[in-house]
């Protein structure tokens, strides 16, 4: 295959990478996926890597606009969480937005395995080489995870994830 991705793994490689993945001794596996001109190819891979691959956290990029959060069942059981955009995230490099979020996923072991057992979320706001806690409500990034506000001037926001 022609490689056109010089400096990354490609879609075309999506299942050598994930295979690679699932195979590899770990206790938490992690894919971070840049969209670069087709999110819905994102989120296939993102959802195919939690659900078919057993992945933990998937750490999306690309669009640079909050996309939502999602909690994927995996088909072996358990679950696994997709951040399908962060934003801008802490990009010194790209316009200032209020609606960015650093995202954390919280897990517990639970016998010989390690579950997710919460998701959070802390809005930030970039402005060039600075990044500021931001007044954006994280509450509203969508997907099918229901937010609680922390309260405060902090803004995160937490999910509590049933087993």
């Amino acid at each position: 295959l022609p490689i056109s991705c010089p400096l990354a793994a490609c879609q075309n490689y999506a299942t050598a990478v994930l295979t690679s993945l699932r195979d590899a001794q770990a206790d938490i596996r992690i894919l971070a996926l840049h969209s670069q001109d087709s999110q819905p190819a994102l989120v296939k891979t993102g959802t195919d890597f939690i659900q078919k691959y057993n992945g933990d956290v998937v750490m999306g990029h690309g669009p640079h606009v909050w996309k939502p959060v999602r909690i994927v069942r995996k088909d072996g059981g358990g679950k696994g969480v997709f951040f399908e955009s962060f934003g801008n995230f802490l990009h010194p490099g790209c316009a200032v937005q209020a609606k960015n979020v650093i995202g954390r996923a919280l897990f517990q072991p639970d016998g010989n395995k390690l579950q997710l057992k919460q998701v959070q979320l802390v809005p930030v706001q970039n402005n060039g080489m600075a990044v500021n806690i931001s007044s954006a409500d994280a509450r509203t990034i969508g997907g099918n995870v229901k937010f609680t506000s922390l309260g405060g001037p902090n803004r995160a926001v937490y999910a509590n994830i049933k087993p």
